[in-house]
């Protein structure tokens, strides 16, 4: 009995190596069209909040999508390599940093596709405490492109968390940033 449970122990292990390895080897691929240029102006204003630091601006991003990539975690969907600032409340956009920001592939779910934007750098000049302060700010930014019907419709900044870089000591440790931008409607396709 027990060469038996082994053996079928032994059959169950492998058919699972095997599924595993074939669901590796024929990963989807994702298709966007069209590709390429890009101008994301943002629905309103976008808010970077945290502590007593609270600014708001109209923004446009500027990047290149690419056309197919693996549906893998960590894949490259394109770059934002420009960064614009039309108007801002509560303080000013003094610097982009580290452009061009990589855009990096998270995951399909029901509401559509989950990305990133890496290495969002951005520095904030404020008044706290009556004193104009500047403090710089990164990390990623991950967000939500929704699709419905193979269409897509807008960009959502999901939950995040930039970390101070520098400033003085009434910059707040982190801030996040919070809002929504247009994008011409694609068409995402998986093969």
């Amino acid at each position: 009995m027990r060469t038996y449970v082994r053996a079928v122990f032994a059959v169950v292990v492998a058919a699972t190596a095997l599924a595993v390895a074939t669901t590796v080897a024929t990963a989807a691929t994702i298709n966007i069209s069209p590709g390429g240029a890009i101008d994301m102006p943002s629905l309103g204003r976008v808010t970077f909040s945290g502590g007593v630091l609270n600014v708001r601006c109209s923004v446009t991003m500027k990047g290149n999508l690419v056309t197919s990539v693996a549906a893998t975690a960590g894949a490259r969907l394109g770059t934002i390599s420009g960064f614009e600032v039309s108007t801002c409340e509560g303080g000013n956009i003094r610097g982009i940093l580290n452009l061009a920001w990589s855009i990096t592939f998270s995951r399909l779910t029901a509401s559509g596709l989950e990305a990133t934007f890496q290495n969002f750098s951005i520095n904030l000049s404020v008044i706290i405490f009556g004193i104009v302060t500047d403090c710089l700010y990164s990390g990623p930014v991950p967000f939500l492109r929704r699709i419905s019907a193979a269409a897509t419709e807008l960009i959502l900044v999901l939950s995040n968390r930039l970390e101070k870089v520098s400033g003085f000591g009434s910059c707040p440790a982190s801030i996040s940033l919070a809002g929504s931008f247009g994008l011409t409607q694609q068409t995402i396709t998986l093969t």
